[in-house]
């Protein structure tokens, strides 16, 4: 009877241990409540000049786990349309919809998603779009473990009908890939280029499209 109730206790912390397997994300240094939406004042202009500007916007969203895992997946997908940069500790990836797969995390570290949305304005006065992301992430071993929630990075437009109708015109774009430096090519004539230093840091630079 003795070995029958012991058995039973190490079955149930194995069962406790187990639910307690918890992804978190945090914006800013914030805890966020997963399926809420959360706003990143986080618009920053790293170019100014006649011809426009360049920015940049990092939510300094960063990912936990309450264990260690090697099997995460995080998804960023723009709503509107944008821009996003997304790298999870490995080789950083740009889309409208990124997903990484296969992410490390030890328990109770948080890990840099490195989410970014890098952009430019034709001119001074052009306003800067925000950004609208779902943002989800879960265990690729247990799939019920999914979170996700709703993130607004912030951009001059405000929330006015003008901002929302801008959102949806449509501009084609490719994307390349060469040696680590990404290019966003559009039908307008430029394209920005952007690369990641050995420091971390993100370099832009504006270039005529070859035709």
């Amino acid at each position: 009877m003795k070995k029958f109730y012991l058995f039973a206790a190490i079955a149930l912390a194995a069962s406790a241990t187990m639910s307690a397997k918890e992804l978190s994300f945090y914006v800013q240094g914030e805890k966020v409540t997963p399926g809420s939406s959360v706003s990143a004042d986080c618009l920053k202009i790293t170019y100014e000049g006649e011809d426009g500007r360049d920015y940049e916007m990092n939510p300094e969203l960063f990912i936990m786990s309450d264990v260690d895992a090697s099997d995460v997946v995080v998804t960023a997908e723009c709503t509107n349309g944008q821009v996003i940069q997304l790298c999870c500790g490995g080789m950083c990836e740009a889309g409208t919809t990124v997903t990484k797969t296969g992410i490390e995390l030890k328990a109770g570290q948080m890990l840099d998603t490195e989410c970014h949305s890098i952009g430019f304005t034709e001119s001074l006065t052009e306003k800067i779009k925000s950004v609208e992301a779902k943002i989800s992430a879960y265990y690729a071993s247990d799939l019920s473990s999914k979170i996700e929630f709703n993130l607004t990075m912030e951009g001059e437009d405000g929330a006015g009908v003008e901002g929302i109708v801008a959102d949806t015109e449509v501009v084609e774009t490719r994307w390349y890939n060469l040696q680590g430096v990404q290019m966003q090519e559009r039908p307008d004539g430029l394209a920005l280029k952007w690369e990641r230093l050995s420091d971390g840091q993100v370099r832009t630079s504006r270039v005529l499209n070859r035709r």
